[in-house]
Order: C-alpha cells, then sequence, then structure tokens
C-alpha cells in the first residue's frame, strides 16, 4: 500500500530531478490531497508539493483547488518580496562598508529548480566580527526611520548568535556568529580555522527579484565547500534539539548537487573532522541519496551499508517530528517557563538518544550546554 510520505516524497523527487507524475485524468479525493497538504507543511514543502500537483494534471476536489492555488501563489508573493528585501539589505550594508554575507533562505532558494516555491522564513545575515557595532548602529537608523524604534540591544533573543528586528514586515535574524558548538573544542575549531576561511572566499548568488526572470541581483554569501559545511551543521544541531523536516535536507541536498565540482571534498572532510561530525555527515547523507534522489556519485564522500545503519530511524524521525519540530509543539503545556523547559529537556533527551552515535562528543554535551544557557537566561531576566 502506498503511504502518503511516500506520495509526498514521489513529488518530492520529481520536483529535483523528474519526470513529473503522469497523473492527467486521475482524481484524488479531498481526503488524500488533505493529508498530502498537511504533510507537506510540517515538513514545509507546501510550495513543491502544490507546484507539481498542478504541473501534474492530477484532478483535484473542488475544494482543495482554490485552497492549492492559493497557497501556490503566497509562497511565490513571499519569496519574491523577502527576494527583493534581501537585495535591498545587501546594498544598505554595502553602501556604509559593512562587511555581511547572506546565508539559508533566499540564497538557498536560488539552487532550487524553481526558486519561488521553496518556502522561506526569516532574512539571516551574518555580519564582520569588526563591524558588528557599526551593524547595529546601522539597524537602528534603519529602525528609527521607519518609526520601529527598538530597545538599545535591539530584541535581545538571550542568544549569543543572533539579534532580531522587524523592517517592512520582514522578520531579520543579524548573526554576529554562525554556529555555537556545545563542546568548547570544536568552537574553538569553527572560530580559529572556519571563520576566517569563510570571509576570504565570500562569493555571489543570483536571486530573481521577480517571477519573469527579468531582474537578479547577486548577493554575498557562503562559498561552495563552507556552503556544504555550514548548512549540514545548521541542519544537524537542529536535529539533536528539536527535530527537523525534509525542506532542511533539501537545502542541503542543492548545495551538494549545484555545487558538485565547486566543492573541496578534501578540505570539507578535514573541517569535518575537526569537528568532529565527518561520521554524522555520512550517515545523514545516506537520506539524501536513498529518500531524496541524490546521486550517490554527487555526495562529496562514498557511503557504505554501514552508514545506513541509522537511516531508519532517522526517516520516521523527520517524518515524526515535522521542521523544527513543530508536530511535538502541541505537546506544552504552556509556551514558557518552568514546565515548558522541563518538556523541552526531555524532547530533547529524546533525540539525543536516537542520534548520539552520529558525534557522541558534541550530542552529550547539548543538555550541560541547554543548563548554561538557561542560567544566563534567567540572569538576564532578573538583573
Amino acid at each position: 500500500m502506498t503511504t502518503t510520505p511516500d506520495i509526498l516524497t514521489r513529488i518530492v523527487r520529481s520536483f529535483f530531478w523528474g519526470p513529473l507524475p503522469q497523473w492527467k485524468g486521475r482524481t484524488m479525493d479531498d481526503e488524500h490531497a488533505g493529508d498530502l497538504l498537511r504533510l507537506a507543511r510540517e515538513q514545509s514543502l507546501a510550495g513543491i508539493l502544490c507546484r507539481q500537483l498542478m504541473a501534474s494534471g492530477v484532478r483535484l476536489g473542488e475544494n482543495i483547488v482554490p485552497h492549492t492555488f492559493a497557497l501556490l501563489q503566497t509562497v511565490k508573493r513571499q519569496n519574491q518580496q523577502k527576494n527583493v528585501q534581501a537585495a535591498w539589505l545587501c546594498r544598505t550594508f554595502q553602501k556604509e562598508g559593512i562587511r555581511m554575507l547572506v546565508m539559508k533562505g533566499q540564497t538557498m532558494s536560488a539552487l532550487y529548480p524553481d526558486p519561488f516555491v521553496r518556502q522561506s522564513g526569516d532574512i539571516d545575515f551574518y555580519i564582520h566580527p569588526s563591524d558588528w557595532e557599526r551593524a547595529c548602529l546601522l539597524v537602528r537608523r534603519l529602525l528609527a526611520e521607519e518609526g520601529n524604534g527598538m530597545p538599545d540591544d535591539l530584541k535581545d533573543t538571550n542568544s549569543d548568535k543572533h539579534i532580531e528586528f522587524r523592517l517592512d514586515d520582514i522578520q531579520y535574524e543579524m548573526h554576529r556568529r554562525l554556529l555555537s558548538f556545545n563542546r568548547l573544542k570544536y568552537q574553538r575549531y569553527w572560530e580559529c580555522n572556519v571563520v576566517p576561511a569563510i570571509w576570504e572566499c565570500i562569493t555571489t548568488v543570483q536571486v530573481p527579484l521577480d517571477t519573469e526572470g527579468k531582474e537578479y541581483a547577486d548577493i554575498p554569501t557562503l562559498s561552495p565547500t563552507y556552503n556544504a559545511l555550514y548548512t549540514f551543521i545548521h541542519l544537524f544541531h537542529h536535529l539533536i534539539i528539536e527535530g527537523v523536516g525534509l525542506r532542511q535536507f533539501c537545502d542541503w541536498m542543492m548545495v551538494l548537487e549545484r555545487h558538485v565540482d565547486a566543492i573541496d571534498a578534501s578540505l570539507l572532510q578535514t573541517h569535518l573532522r575537526g569537528l568532529g561530525l565527518e561520521n554524522a555527515y555520512c550517515e545523514m547523507g545516506t537520506l539524501l541519496t536513498d529518500h531524496l534522489g541524490l546521486p550517490e556519485q554527487h555526495f562529496p564522500f562514498p557511503l557504505t551499508e554501514g552508514n545506513r545503519v541509522r537511516l531508519s530511524s532517522l526517516w520516521t524521525n523527520v517524518l515524526d517530528r515535522g521542521n523544527f519540530g513543530q508536530n511535538k509543539s502541541g505537546d506544552y503545556v504552556q509556551p514558557n517557563g518552568v514546565l515548558h523547559g522541563l518538556q523541552h529537556l526531555i524532547h530533547i533527551a529524546g533525540q539525543q538518544r536516537l542520534f548520539w552515535r552520529y558525534a557522541p562528543g558534541e550530542v552529550l554535551m547539548c543538555i550541560p550546554m541547554m543548563f548554561r544557557w538557561w542560567c544566563v537566561k534567567l540572569r538576564r531576566m532578573v538583573f
């Protein structure tokens, strides 16, 4: 029996690799279409699903058709708006001589076969450490001009990685640090060996500003090798805390596929070993090849059957938890507070029980680091 996840996977694979399912003339009832849409939403793949369903010629129920069309148009409109805003942001910071790069989001959408159907969130950008204070002053000035001034520290997220602000109804995350590792040894390696190299080899990606493809903007981002490193580590850290969805794996897959000839596999392997993540990279990479269709020869490293030992539990976890663990968000008895923290800790412990073998040195330090983060958060709340 073909399950809903099987159908969604087939549709997603057709988007990236073809061919389109030959469903013209076939009928999909409201119940099955509704199940597909719910699963796609949980995995942040609704835009891709709607595009492929409409292109395949499948007959949908009259209650689903307008919903599918409206959802697809909403995703496209949001992407176009964020692309334009990301281009404006880059021009604004570059005019002030502030070094920055955009990661994930708009630079990732540009790698997709159709750049307007990837569901996007905030606009995330990274500021050169030497330019951080100037960047904060610029953001305060922009907020003041819009009449949306915030406290001196902007919006404190109790994070050592980034601060948040909102301009023109777009949410931004301005990063002072790209990644925070649980183990000090890995954080030092990242800051000393990876960060300087990232700033030395920034590349640009052409991001479309209109759906007709008439106008593009060059957006600074990570080079292919460091994007293949960063995208995976970002995914991995979310997996061991709350879980991730298929869109995160699709992003990683597109970085590897579009830059297959530009990625320095030897350098990538050196950094993965320095961060204790080489095994995790290969084991989780089997989901790209076995479920999402990435040609195995396009993965940076050889994959073995030993790398597939935990693939089944990883696949089940991705489907069960949804993107950033949204399927489990309703389990919390309150949105914040002590009980929320305890439940969050239980969720993290469950993820670690499943995946600690991927990278023991990093995963097993996650809960101690969470305690440290809660102490810092409590201190900020009190003082």
